[in-house]
């Protein structure tokens, strides 16, 4: 026996030990084989020759326990018997030589001929970040720079080398936005993460592009930039004339800027003309302000925005009046002192003379570079019931009319007064009557004046217009209204005492008309506006990214982490000092393989970048992709799932692999292992490892390796059999749990069929949608493995490859628990999840085709669980029979709604 022990350790240097061996009886077996011969010839008349070598009680299975003990002989063990337990003896050094040899053959066939050797110990590698001091701005960091990940089992350091050289900046990517293209030229938006704006990006990840919470339907249309706007109160009016009709029912989008907010604005449509509407905002609304960081956007001129949600443009403005009225911010006063518009007063005194006046002043009116018409509406109180000419029969000097009464409006400073028009040019400064024309009882008439632009002032300047450095004054001139003819004449006749002018209020508003120099119009952008649009967006889906903390010529290194379906078209572009898109493609570097994996992303951020322009919100310097919408199906989206972006980011892998414990690579290295480098950096601040580590082997083994080698030689790169192309996909997709090849039935049916179809079931944690019931590869991954395929297959051949088919099996139960039902109902499901979908939560297997689901077993189970009483009742899809799926089906228990049972008793659906 030790020299048994001893050959079988030297032929085991020699080839290692796979565990195939050719002759692996027994003794017992060995035994039995020969009673079994030796009982067919026969001894005697009698007798057989396995009575005469197994006699004496002694059988097959006594000889080979004695054989295997020797302790169990007393010395009384016939000849015979004897002599076959010394031929085992004898067999065992050829067995240990014969078993030895397939081994000795493959290593020699492997190793010798063909020349090839087990795969050693392949490194992970992780992804890292680098953070610098406030003190630093950049810093380089050689490739080979080693990072400290602790030790293994066995106490040997576990450390990683960088792979390439990074120049670390200070720039970090804070900023995800998109827009994606929808039904009817309809596009939305959603910003889902941002720094600044405290979003913080889904620790669990999410879909580019996917429908979710928060997401909104892109504005299309115009913003108006002008200090027109500007109307800090009143009720504010702005009539706007499109190049194009417009119909008001399809604007959705009516705002002005209020500094922090956005004030809505009501419209109307010009009854006269379809290229005219009429924007109001009542007088309760806040002041029309520059916007304040709204919605990002700084500007040193009130924002009008006019937007559409259906795709449409809306049409280049030509031409825009702003308006109002009942401003609280007018202050007047009289030659008697500040008074005020919405309380009676005296405005000419209460002896009116030629001369008298009041004087009128409102910040909004300075500093325009527009003339601005002012519009004044006199309430008065006590006018007479006739006319005034009649009212002042008996007078010395009485008015032919109403027109008499008249009033010359001055724009007066300290250096004198001019008298104003009431049209823009100037042209005509005559006197305007106070009232309608006419002899019969008085009409109060409205006063029309053109301010000229550029009036001094602020409103800072007093109460008391005539304080300012310019103000309107509105003086009666021509006549006055008989104080003196009345002082003079009363008691020689009967006279009608003469009106004082009492105004009840003065209702002041004032017009602007803007020429086309004096506002500024632009497109508006899913995030900002611009001068005008890029024509490539159209039908694209865009993904922005925000960069702070860096700037203009950086170079940025982003490590994306993501697991993606397909690979996408899609064009890189960055927003430069002219408000445009620009390419960027000829510097990216793209490991990501135009985000199909996740992969090293690196470009030179171009001199031109910009950080500061209206397209995108300021503060942030932005780049962009430009994708084709990739195809989709109900199940399989055609966009990556993203788990994160790093920046300053660049791979680091294992270093001497081979001097390290097995178990380091078992499991990937946990985030946030490494966290400094091996040798201290200077200006370097700290060391991020976001996500575990990716792509570590142990060394191969004997039995992997034989394996191997066998599975390349039985298919030998070619695709000729199912089991040829299933070998095939496994070994080179990782993320194929199983190849489902059909039947014999199929498989030897005449003729063969030119296609072959092959069913693919994904690892649960690399399936291409989101439903962990039902894992599907994409149909782009479909088609990659189907196009590898090929080219190793007979021309005459069409490989084609496919999902498993999910089958829904509705499942009802009435379950009596001895706990709470409701409880009862959600422990029993999850359960049930478990037990009959197990690859639900064991993320590295795959579904079971053709699986059963025995009615009578799910019973018995149900009732086995510690917490059921008893099963009441119980349907499978309906019925109470057992099913079974056909060979490319899975059978997936689902759970309708819970209803009540007639019995009144909780019927879990």
């Amino acid at each position: 026996m030790p020299d048994l022990i001893e050959l079988s350790a030297t032929l085991k240097e020699l080839a290692p030990d796979v565990g195939f061996v050719l002759d692996g009886r027994s003794d017992e077996s060995i035994l039995s084989s020969i009673y079994d011969y030796a009982k067919l010839i026969p001894f005697d008349a009698n007798s057989s020759w396995a009575d005469l070598f197994f006699m004496a009680g002694n059988s097959p299975e006594k000889l080979a326990e004695i054989h295997a003990n020797s302790d169990l002989t007393d010395g009384t063990l016939l000849p015979q018997q004897a002599f076959l337990l010394a031929f085992l003896d004898l067999l065992k050094t050829p067995r240990v030589l014969l078993n030895h040899f397939p081994a000795a053959h493959r290593a020699l066939y492997y190793r010798g001929l063909l020349g090839v050797s087990e795969q050693g110990p392949r490194p992970d590698s992780v992804a890292l970040s680098f953070l610098l001091d406030s003190a630093t701005q950049e810093r380089f960091l050689p490739a080979g720079t080693l990072f400290d990940a602790g030790q293994d089992r066995n106490g040997a350091a576990v450390r990683y080398a960088l792979d390439q050289s990074l120049l670390v900046n200070r720039g970090a990517w804070t900023d995800l936005r998109w827009v994606r293209p929808a039904a009817n030229n309809t596009q939305f938006s959603l910003t889902p993460y941002s720094r600044q704006d405290q979003l913080e990006f889904p620790q669990q990840g999410l879909r580019l592009f996917d429908a979710c919470d928060g997401q909104s339907t892109v504005t299309t249309g115009r913003m108006v930039a002008s200090a027109l706007l500007a109307m800090p109160a009143g009720l504010r009016t702005i009539t706007v004339t499109f190049a194009s009709d417009l119909d008001v029912a399809s604007l959705a989008v009516a705002q002005v800027s209020g500094g922090d907010t956005w004030f809505e604005l009501t419209a109307t449509q010009v009854s006269s003309s379809e290229r005219e509407l009429i924007f109001t905002l009542p007088a309760e609304a806040g002041a029309i302000a520059s916007p304040q960081n709204l919605d990002g956007m700084t500007a040193e001129t009130p924002l009008l925005k006019l937007g559409r949600h259906d795709g449409a443009q809306v049409p280049e403005i030509t031409a825009l009046v702003v308006a109002a009225s009942g401003s609280s911010e007018v202050h007047y006063s009289t030659d008697y002192g500040v008074d005020r518009l919405d309380s009676t007063s005296y405005p000419f005194g209460t002896s009116p003379l030629v001369g008298t006046g009041f004087n009128l002043m409102a910040p909004s009116w300075c500093d325009r570079s527009e003339s601005l018409v002012l519009t004044l509406t006199p309430q008065w109180i006590g006018l007479p019931d006739d006319g005034f000419d009649k009212w002042y029969d008996g007078y010395d000097d009485k008015p032919a009319d109403n027109t008499e009464f008249t009033v010359q409006p001055l724009l007066v400073s300290t250096t004198g007064s001019q008298p104003l028009s009431n049209i823009p040019d100037g042209t005509v400064t005559t006197p305007q009557a106070l009232f309608e024309a006419g002899t019969d009882a008085p009409v109060a008439a409205s006063l029309v004046i053109a301010l000229p632009p550029m009036l001094r002032g602020s409103p800072s300047d007093g109460s008391d217009p005539a304080d300012w450095p310019q103000w309107l004054r509105l003086e009666l001139s021509g006549r006055d209204f008989g104080h003196q003819d009345y002082l003079k004449l009363a008691g020689t006749k009967e006279l009608n005492p003469p009106y004082t002018p009492q105004m009840k209020s003065l209702s002041v508003s004032y017009t602007v008309t803007a020429k086309n120099s004096d506002f500024a119009q632009y497109l508006l952008t899913p995030f900002g506006y611009a001068d005008e649009l890029d024509s490539d967006e159209a039908g694209q889906s865009q993904l922005y990214l925000g960069l702070t903390g860096g700037g203009a010529g950086d170079t940025l290194s982003l490590f994306w982490q993501m697991q993606s379906p397909q690979a996408l078209t899609l064009r890189w572009q960055y927003l430069s000092q002219h408000n445009q898109w620009e390419s960027m493609n000829d510097t990216v570097v793209d490991g990501t393989q135009a985000l199909l994996e996740s992969g090293l992303w690196s470009a030179v951020l171009p001199d031109d970048a910009a950080s500061d322009v209206p397209q995108m919100p300021r503060g942030r310097y932005w780049i962009r992709a430009l994708i084709t919408p990739p195809d989709a199906t109900a199940d399989v989206s055609g966009y990556p799932w993203l788990f994160g972006i790093s920046s300053n980011s660049m791979t680091a892998t294992l270093d001497a692999p081979q001097t390290l414990d097995t178990g380091h690579f078992l499991q990937p290295l946990p985030a946030h292992t490494v966290t400094r480098p091996v040798a201290p950096v200077p200006g370097l601040d700290g060391v991020e490892q976001p996500w575990p580590s990716t792509g570590g082997q142990p060394a191969e083994t004997p039995v992997q390796f034989f394996e191997r080698v066998a599975q390349r030689l039985s298919h030998r790169e070619r695709a000729l059999t199912w089991q040829d192309m299933a070998s095939l996909l496994k070994t080179r997709y990782a993320n194929v749990f199983g190849v489902a090849i059909p039947s014999a039935d199929v498989i030897t049916r005449l003729p063969a069929p030119t296609g072959q179809t092959l069913l693919v079931i994904p690892v649960n944690a690399r399936k291409d949608n989101q439903d962990s019931v039902r894992p599907m590869f994409s149909q782009a991954h479909l088609l990659d493995m189907a196009a590898y395929l090929q080219t190793l297959a007979s021309p005459w051949t069409s490989v084609v490859l496919a999902n498993p088919t999910y089958r829904d099996v509705p499942i009802t139960y009435d379950v009596t628990f001895n706990v709470n039902p409701d409880y009862g109902y959600r422990k029993l499901q999850d359960l049930l999840a478990l037990h009959y979908m197990p690859w639900t939560w064991d993320r590295q297997s795959g579904v079971a085709l053709g699986n059963r689901l025995d009615y009578y077993g799910i019973v018995a189970w149900i009732q086995e669980q510690s917490f059921v009483v008893r099963v009441n009742d119980l349907t499978l899809d309906g019925s109470r029979t057992s099913l079974e799926g056909q060979e490319q089906e899975v059978l997936v228990l689902t759970w309708p709604a819970s209803t009540l049972s007639n019995s009144g008793a909780k019927k879990h659906e």
